[in-house]
């Protein structure tokens, strides 16, 4: 779109807004007005205006932008975490299905070469 904007202060806050570079800030009405007639007598500027707003919002909140930015939290957030200590083994499962010292002779309750969907057909 591409589009030069004039806004108050209030309008853009928090906004990466620089004045004069990729939008215009007047807090006036008087100035205001003055900054929309100036863009529109000058149509090379708010041409500019607008390739440069549209850059920034490309580069900050396009995919690109968002997921460097969505990242850097997650690599941030992973580095803060103390480590998880490690956990004992999973118990067996003892008589009728509960978990017991005695189960763990057995072997363990799920196997690499259990298939859920072979106990299915078998039974219909």
């Amino acid at each position: 779109m591409e589009k030069a904007v004039v806004s108050t202060a209030v309008g853009a806050e928090g906004l990466p807004v620089r004045d004069g570079v990729d939008g215009l800030l007047r807090d006036t009405p008087g100035a205001f007005a003055d900054a929309v007639v100036d863009l529109l007598t000058r149509p090379d500027r708010a041409a500019a205006i607008g390739r440069e707003a549209a850059a920034v919002v490309r580069a900050r909140f396009g995919w690109d932008g968002v997921a460097a930015q969505f990242a850097a939290a997650c690599e941030a957030a992973c580095a803060a975490v103390a480590p998880v200590p490690s956990r004992p083994p999973l118990a067996t499962a003892g008589a009728a299905g509960v978990p017991s010292a005695a189960g763990a002779a057995r072997g363990p309750l799920v196997t690499p070469d259990f298939h859920p969907e072979e106990q299915v057909k078998s039974r219909s």
